[in-house]
């Protein structure tokens, strides 16, 4: 992927919601997909990424309490029980 989970995990424990939406445009176009076409499993796959820790973004970010990134990333396809590496979900 071009986008990385740390790059993921870092806006959604900032609760940027916009640069999320961003990144995840991004590493979709870079894969040939169009954001508005992109399939559950292909949105998921970006967002389902870990950081260097083993964290989901939907881990980050509900640890933080960012309450919208959460809910955004749920909508846009992250698996709610995907366990981090760090054996940890949401």
């Amino acid at each position: 992927m071009v986008v990385s989970g740390n790059e993921l995990c870092n806006a959604a424990g900032r609760g940027d919601l916009a640069g999320l939406k961003k990144l995840l445009k991004k590493a979709l176009r870079r894969h040939g997909v169009s954001p508005k076409q992109a399939t559950v499993e292909q949105r998921r796959a970006v967002l389902d990424q870990t950081d260097e820790g083993g964290w989901t973004p939907l881990c980050v970010a509900a640890c933080f309490h960012r309450i919208e990134v959460p809910r955004w990333l749920i909508r846009s396809g992250a698996s709610v029980g995907a366990p981090s590496t760090a054996t940890r979900s949401p």
